[in-house]
């Protein structure tokens, strides 16, 4: 619905941004290779949500209570806690974490009705490497896929898209839970 509000205002055709200004500095040289300053804005955004996340999930009482819920709802919904409403509020932070990660894309990618799309494939194949439920595993998934498309486009150009699912393949023969997925009981 929003793809097609958007396509009704914007129009169909792509937009760019363009780097905000104070980001249009000449790049950084860090071990040997050319990293420009916004990427590293990037990098640390993600490292401190992944941070943030990980630690809420683990440490504080509603991220025991998202996890409860996860594992095992009618016991926690027994315990008088509303689970639909715990579902709403994980739904919320993911869709908020998602427009985060659109809005810190836009200067580095054209905006075009849709163009979420073409990171849910990936997202899909960084869930099953990393293991369902393991937010370590989409880390490590999520960092295993990016040097198999840098490297992969170097070497295989034309079958970059085909190594990360080759990848996959090879991850669910070996562990079928994902790296860090859990064998359900």
């Amino acid at each position: 619905i929003f793809d097609d509000v958007v396509r009704m205002i914007w129009g169909p055709e792509f937009k760019s941004m363009g780097m905000p200004a104070a980001f249009q500095v000449p790049p950084l040289f860090i071990a040997g290779g050319v990293v420009p300053p916004y990427y590293l804005l990037l990098i640390g955004v993600a490292l401190a949500a992944a941070a943030v996340l990980g630690l809420g999930l683990a440490r504080s009482r509603i991220g025991k209570v998202i996890r409860a819920a996860a594992h095992n709802p009618g016991m926690v919904s027994a315990l008088g806690i509303n689970t639909g409403l715990i579902y709403g509020g994980v739904f919320a932070l993911g869709g908020m974490l998602a427009g985060l990660a659109g809005a810190l894309a836009a200067p580095v990618r054209s905006l075009t009705p849709g163009m979420g799309f073409s990171v849910l494939i990936e997202s899909f194949i960084v869930t099953v490497i990393g293991g369902m439920g393991s937010i370590l595993g989409a880390l490590i998934g999520a960092l295993l896929i990016g040097l198999i498309r840098s490297f992969g486009s170097l070497g295989f150009p034309l079958f970059t898209e085909g190594l990360m699912y080759l990848f996959m393949v090879i991850v669910l023969v070996s562990r079928p839970t994902g790296l860090f997925g859990k064998e359900v009981a």
